[in-house]
């Protein structure tokens, strides 16, 4: 649980995740490394968020780039200084890099439509659809969910912790 102040506590959250470039067999990998391939995560997000966020939220930018005070940071950072209060991680354990579906974890999935928060659905095979297995086959399943829960209002204008309809 997350306790924020009464002004100016966040009112959004947002996920962005992809892929890491790795020319290396995994029985190669040198995790030694994790700090550079940090760097290159904080990298791409700052030239995504200058770059190509206005394609997905036109308020987010200006003519100079990303509004960079929209981002939370309780310490008061100007420019992309903010990126430092933001949770960013490279995944580059093996075992980081895919879901596992180790027996009784079932029941921590979150179904497309019961995340919480209005208006957001979740699709991936990582999600309760029903066939809780990392695969192509849960993922389409996950997907055609999220479309319902969507298509039928499930999510619409919900507010947290306010009951589907």
């Amino acid at each position: 649980r997350e306790r924020w102040p009464v002004n100016g506590a966040p009112r959004s959250i947002a996920y962005f995740c992809g892929p890491i470039p790795d020319d290396r067999d995994d029985a190669d990998l040198d995790h030694a490394d994790l700090g550079g391939a940090e760097s290159r995560v904080r990298e791409r997000l700052r030239t995504f968020l200058d770059n190509e966020v206005g394609a997905l939220w036109p308020g987010a930018t200006s003519s100079r780039g990303f509004r960079w005070q929209l981002l939370w940071d309780d310490e008061g950072r100007n420019g992309p200084e903010r990126l430092d209060a933001q949770y960013l991680r490279a995944n580059v354990d093996p075992s980081d890099r895919y879901v596992q579906s180790l027996p009784g974890s079932g029941r921590h999935r979150i179904a497309a439509g019961r995340t919480g928060f209005g208006n957001l659905a979740v699709a991936g095979d990582w999600t309760a659809c029903g066939f809780d297995a990392g695969s192509l086959e849960a993922a389409t399943r996950s997907g055609i969910l999220a479309a319902r829960s969507i298509s039928s209002g499930e999510v619409s204008g919900r507010a947290f912790g306010e009951a589907a309809r």
